[in-house]
């Protein structure tokens, strides 16, 4: 298993942040929400981003149809093994809400990924696509790509 994808899932696994952040990925998702006007989240871009890494990075940030979100696109990872996330903040009061979708494509079927991660437990399949869930609400879904290969989705969303 790849670096970049251990990394993401054993953060994905977690219900708290505690493995070592990546400062410089933070602090450059932070100034690009910043250079586009949005002072607020904060601490929401932080615990989003806090399980990123690699050798590189990307991110693309869009301002919100209202002035109390934004959105982030980011790619990271090195060369072969490469994490795709969205990102959605909401500033509600003194809280921030969030979205965070993120991808990795496997070689490997999705029968195999299924087996990998025996903390998600099975919970339906549709038009083929296999939707799992873990104990800390974590949802992955398993989607075929191409003969052999899958492309594992996984949607957490919290609340700082």
């Amino acid at each position: 298993m790849n670096c970049m994808r251990v990394l993401f899932i054993a953060a994905s696994l977690a219900t708290q942040a505690t493995w070592a952040t990546d400062q410089v990925f933070v602090d450059f998702a932070l100034k690009n929400a910043h250079e586009r006007g949005f002072m607020k989240c904060d601490a929401a871009i932080k615990e989003v981003f806090s399980n990123v890494g690699g050798k590189d990075m990307r991110v693309i940030t869009q301002t919100g149809l209202a002035a109390d979100s934004m959105k982030m696109v980011a790619v990271y990872g090195v060369p072969g093994d490469a994490v795709y996330a969205e990102a959605e903040f909401r500033q509600s009061g003194a809280k921030c809400t969030y979205t965070r979708t993120s991808t990795i494509v496997s070689t490997k079927s999705c029968t195999a990924e299924l087996g990998e991660l025996p903390a998600f437990k099975y919970e339906a399949e549709t038009v083929g696509v296999t939707f799992t869930k873990n104990a800390g609400g974590v949802n992955r879904i398993l989607l075929p790509v191409g003969s052999q290969g899958c492309a594992t989705v996984f949607l957490v969303n919290g609340e700082v």
